[in-house]
């Protein structure tokens, strides 16, 4: 301070020049603090920190999703099997139900010849009243199985309507 006070041409109270100074002083000091330099080991370490986790970071997220990938792999794999599945079924149905309304058309046909066949054999002499009733026999038996293969219509009907509906959902999944 008294260097100050000469350099003054000795004017100046040390109680003035001392707030001066220490406030001086304080901007020196936090001038110096912010121009050093982050030393260039501290930066090369914090630098092989930082590469480290994120290393370990990208492995965990890969783990991460290579494990979920694999699920949905195999849910997707699953899902393709039930699917050919699903519409294996669904074509068997189809042939089916095609293959009863072909056997259904063709009792029907019967039917109406074995109907026309009874009103001529009415008209027939006594004795055709014999065969009448075996007609009358196998026209019942027909009726029967035109009655189970309807009731079997029937059945892949809605056998194929609940195939339908879960084959939709499957796809609504998706």
């Amino acid at each position: 301070m008294a260097a100050v006070r000469e350099m003054l041409g000795e004017t100046g109270s040390f109680s003035t020049i001392a707030p001066a100074m220490a406030e001086w002083r304080g901007q020196q000091m936090k001038a110096a603090g912010a121009k050093m330099p982050i030393p260039e080991a501290f930066s090369a370490r914090m630098r092989q920190q930082a590469e480290h986790v994120w290393a370990e970071a990208l492995g965990v997220a890969d783990e991460l999703v290579s494990s979920e990938r694999d699920a949905l792999r195999t849910a997707r794999k699953e899902l393709e099997t039930e699917r050919a599945e699903m519409a294996s079924l669904l074509d068997k149905a189809t042939a089916q139900i095609a293959a009863a309304v072909l056997r259904q058309q063709e009792l029907e046909l019967k039917v109406e010849e074995l109907s026309a066949a009874n009103a001529s054999a009415k008209v027939e002499s006594a004795g055709a009243c014999a065969r009448l009733d075996e007609r009358e026999q196998a026209l019942l038996a027909e009726r029967s199985e035109r009655q189970a293969v309807q009731a079997s219509l029937v059945d892949a009907r809605e056998r194929l309507a609940m195939l339908e509906v879960e084959l939709r959902a499957q796809n609504a999944v998706r």
